[in-house]
This record gives structure tokens, C-alpha cells and sequence, in this order.
């Protein structure tokens, strides 16, 4: 492949040059590319050459090649970077993002570009995925620079991942370090920092302290309870018999029965034996209607025909 490239190094333009520095960046070594007669000084200088001419996302590419591959200096990486700055409110974050990385790689720390970058990203936070947001935590922590406005964004989004479940507790392992230099580890609730401090190595959780142990249910003991100011909060627990209890007291009393005393909590469900008994006392009175009416259909059939008076009085009886 380098024999190739060399041939064609003078016929290759636009995106086939970028693609050759880019598989040169991520298959060769400046040595490997040095054993090829003349290759390595022909691509370094071709890159010199046609890196203001390209287009932002290829100049993008080259960027965060070029400067590791050639070993480029500082005032070189420098005019690199600020050959971007005129691009930075067409690029999408995570594009944003790669200039970070860029940088980050070089240990650049050039405030005149960096700042730009950190404004563009913070009007495109809403827009980070959670590759872009953990890619720049890294980065910042790796440069040591960052602004408190670029930091409070990175937090931001952040937690808006991990409340999604968006950030697994292995990729957030891997930026440990960067979590706790930024402000972020305490941020995080102690079972995702507990999850993560299980699978993280111990050259990670250097100077990171320990997350929170995870808390009991209660004090074993009403003086354990008095001397930690422990309260119990919510429902009481289920215990052995305590719904026969509570079945019982329904049936005995006539308003619902008490979940919970401390709190007014009343049971609003129908009870089941107050059901049965309504159907029965509406049983009874059926038959009582029923057996009325089969007495007066025999007194009739004996009796000689009623009065008007009588008539009267049994219409007012059945009403």
C-alpha cells in the first residue's frame, strides 16, 4: 500500500488524499512510512500544501491525523486549528467534538481556538449523544482546561443520559478519573456509583473516594433508631396473619380499616363480607314480599269481593 501511495501521491486529490493520511494514521508508523524512500517527507509536505484547500470536514479529518503522524510542532498543529475556526458554526457537535479530541491528542491547549469550540458546543448541547459527551469529558480532563460554563453543559447533559440509561456503568469506568476531577462522580446516585466502582481497576479509583455503602432498611434496635435519628417513612410491613387481621377488623367496624395510623391511610377497597351480607339481607326481603303477596292472593280467593274501602286501603298498603 505505501509503494502505491507513493506512485500516486501526486494524482490523488480531495477525499482520496484525506483517505491515504488517514490509513497512514491508523496501519503505519513514521518509521514503516520512513523505510519507503521519500514517502513519509512527500506526504508530510503534499499535507502542508493542500491542507488550506480543503473542504471543513476533510480539513477536520486531517487534523486529527496529521499533527500524530508527522509529529507536527506546536506553532504548526496551531495554525492547523485555527485554519478550522472560520467552520465552527456549520459543524455539528460531534464534529465540535473531534476538534476536541484533536487537540487533546497534541496537548494543545491554544485558549483562542478552544473557547470558540466550547461556545459552539454549548449551543448544540441539546444535540450531544452520549459518545460526544463522555469523548469530551475525557478530552478536557486529558488538556486540564476547560471553562466553567463548558463544564456545567458537560454535567448537564451528562445526567440527562444516565437518567435515560443511556451511558452504561462501563463507559462511565473508563472516564473515572475525569468524573471525579470534573465534579461529576458525586453527581451520579450511589447505585450507578457503586455498579461502576465494582468493575473499575484499582489505577482507576486512584484519589476517587468510595461510593456511598448501600443503606440498610432500618435500625435493628429502637436505641440504634433513636441515636442515628432514624425515621420510618411510608407504609408498615407485611407480616404473617396481618391481612386476616385486617379482614377482621373490617368486618367488626363500619368505616374502612387503617393502613397505616401515622398517616391516615384508610383501605378503600370493598369488603367482601360486607358484600355477602348485603346480598343476603336483600335475599330476605325479596321472600317476605314474596310470601305478603301469597297471603293476600289466598285472602282474596276466600274472602267475598272487597269494598271500594278495602280496595282503598290494600292499593295504599303495596304502595
Amino acid at each position: 500500500m505505501l509503494f502505491e501511495t507513493q506512485k500516486r501521491l501526486q494524482h490523488l486529490q480531495g477525499r482520496d488524499f484525506t483517505n491515504v493520511v488517514m490509513a497512514c494514521f491508523r496501519s503505519s508508523t513514521p518509521s514503516l512510512m520512513k523505510d519507503v524512500e521519500g514517502l513519509y517527507d512527500e506526504l508530510k509536505t503534499a499535507v502542508q500544501e493542500r491542507y488550506p484547500g480543503l473542504s471543513p470536514r476533510l480539513k477536520l479529518r486531517i487534523f486529527l491525523a496529521a499533527p500524530t503522524l508527522f509529529d507536527l510542532s506546536q506553532e504548526e498543529t496551531v495554525l492547523m486549528a485555527e485554519a478550522l475556526l472560520p467552520h465552527l458554526s456549520s459543524m455539528e457537535p460531534a464534529e465540535l467534538t473531534r476538534c476536541i479530541v484533536g487537540c487533546a491528542r497534541r496537548q494543545l491547549v491554544h485558549e483562542p481556538f478552544l473557547q470558540p469550540v466550547f461556545q459552539a458546543l454549548r449551543e448544540q448541547r441539546e444535540k450531544m449523544s452520549p459518545v460526544d459527551v463522555i469523548s469530551c469529558i475525557h478530552a478536557v480532563h486529558v488538556m486540564n482546561f476547560w471553562t466553567p460554563k463548558f463544564r456545567r453543559s458537560l454535567g448537564f447533559m451528562l445526567m440527562e443520559h444516565v437518567k435515560a440509561w443511556r451511558i452504561p456503568a462501563a463507559r462511565l469506568r473508563d472516564v473515572l478519573p475525569a468524573l471525579h476531577a470534573l465534579g461529576y462522580w458525586p453527581r451520579l446516585t450511589g447505585s450507578l456509583q457503586r455498579a461502576v466502582w465494582r468493575i473499575a481497576p484499582e489505577d482507576l479509583k486512584y484519589q476517587v473516594p468510595p461510593p456511598p455503602k448501600k443503606p440498610l432498611d432500618g435500625p435493628q434496635d429502637d436505641a440504634e433508631a433513636q441515636r442515628t435519628g432514624w425515621r420510618r417513612f411510608g407504609l408498615q410491613k407485611i407480616r404473617p396473619g396481618m391481612l386476616r387481621r385486617i379482614s377482621r377488623e373490617a368486618r367488626e367496624a363500619k368505616e374502612a380499616p387503617f393502613l397505616s395510623r401515622k398517616h391516615g391511610l384508610k383501605d378503600l377497597t370493598s369488603n367482601p363480607w360486607e358484600g355477602k351480607r348485603k346480598r343476603k339481607e336483600e335475599e330476605r326481603f325479596v321472600e317476605s314480599l314474596r310470601q305478603e303477596a301469597a297471603e293476600e292472593a289466598a285472602e282474596e280467593a276466600q274472602a267475598p269481593p272487597p269494598t271500594a274501602v278495602e280496595s282503598f286501603i290494600r292499593m295504599a298498603r303495596r304502595l
